[in-house]
């Protein structure tokens, strides 16, 4: 079985305050004053500098909060003025806090605490059980995680590689192809194999005319899994003894708990194709290639659900999941079923969401050197 280094996207938050006016420019060359609008990622373009290391040079995480009139240095010699930034204005965003929980400051509102840390306001009252008009006093601890998406790794992504892919040896340290080399040859989705060994019976095989076959392909392995996650078992332990020889990546400690887990799980709603999911999905993964990164917040700020519902206005809700690398449509919901290295398992979690009734798969490619890029878009 051919496999390729997978990649799993882990979400990437990037929110700005707004102000009046813009601030005055830049002293020295290879520093920028950040403008009303700007986000990292637009500063990044502007110079030609890769965002990871603006972020590095100014001691920042892809999702700290970008404050208006705020000293970057855009070169790794820059020095900045070490004053603090700006105090936000009255009703703005909130300062971010660390450990998955915001507790509420005198003065703090609930639109403000949503916008730091990158929510619609809707949607951060919905997972903190608060009404549309809700306040909560100082003091008062706040969910700040709520999207199913994994939580940001060092540079904003988590990499995975393939045991059976051969090391790059030179002096006394080790590489695998993606470290230093760069992924020259995009390679084709390759459908199930219904000749492999284990099979299992399945739902019917979807149709819908705006999804090429390789993307029906996966959306019809998400059905497979979903009509009987117990059956879905012999694949999972044909990955574990893969994985025990050293010729897959993952540990047996998770796929013993994901086989536990799918033991456990009732028949899911089987889903149904939408056209308007595959459209937020497809602009997105548009987006994506356009930035040369993958990641759940759009160029415009806006998450998966704000997507979804953005392009189908019946929907009540919806979540993607991101996979990149693998050739092989069952090895990529694999690994997103594995969850290798995401604490929270916030794929699997969106794979066996039982409210889920649409799907939308679409195969995105080359997004910078990752080949093999795909977002699986549910909605309700």
């Amino acid at each position: 079985m051919n496999r390729n280094i997978s990649l799993i996207i882990a979400a990437v938050c990037l929110t700005f305050l707004t102000a009046n006016g813009q601030c005055p420019p830049a002293k020295a060359p290879s520093i920028h004053v950040v403008q009303k609008g700007e986000t990292l990622y637009s500063i990044s373009r502007k110079y030609k500098i890769p965002v990871q290391d603006i972020a590095r040079w100014n001691n920042m995480a892809l999702n700290d909060v970008l404050f208006v009139c705020k000293e970057l240095k855009v070169s790794a010699t820059a020095t900045t003025n070490t004053s603090a930034p700006p105090s936000p204005p009255t009703g703005s965003a909130a300062d971010k806090q660390l450990g998955g929980q915001h507790i509420v400051k005198p003065g703090e509102k609930i639109a403000g605490i949503a916008k730091a840390y990158g929510f619609a306001e809707w949607r951060f009252r919905k997972i903190n059980n608060l009404t549309s008009s809700q306040e909560v006093s100082p003091g008062v601890s706040l969910k700040t995680e709520d999207c199913n998406c994994p939580p940001l790794a060092q540079e904003g992504t988590l990499q995975f590689y393939d045991a059976e892919q051969p090391a790059i040896t030179g002096g006394n340290t080790t590489t695998r192809p993606g470290e230093e080399a760069v992924l020259a040859k995009q390679q084709e989705p390759v459908l199930p194999d219904s000749t492999s060994t284990p099979t299992i019976p399945g739902p019917p095989k979807l149709t819908a005319a705006f999804m090429a076959p390789a993307e029906l392909a996966m959306a019809d392995e998400i059905n497979l899994l979903r009509s009987n996650p117990a059956a879905y078992i012999p694949f999972i332990e044909e990955r574990k003894a893969e994985i025990k020889v050293g010729s897959a990546f993952g540990s047996v400690e998770t796929a013993d708990e994901l086989i536990n887990e799918l033991k456990n799980s009732p028949p899911l709603s089987l889903l149904t194709p939408l056209q308007c999911l595959y459209n937020a999905a497809k602009k997105h993964g548009e987006d994506e290639r356009s930035k040369g990164i993958s990641t759940h917040v759009g160029a415009d700020g806006s998450w998966p659900w704000e997507r979804a519902r953005r392009e189908c206005p019946t929907l009540a809700d919806g979540n993607e999941n991101l996979v990149g690398g693998l050739d092989e449509v069952r090895d990529a919901v694999i690994m997103l079923l594995l969850d290798e290295g995401i604490p929270t398992r916030g794929h699997r979690r969106v794979l066996l969401n039982p409210d889920w009734k649409y799907v939308a798969v679409c195969y995105v490619g080359q997004i910078g050197t990752m080949p093999n890029n795909w977002i699986q878009m549910f909605g309700k």
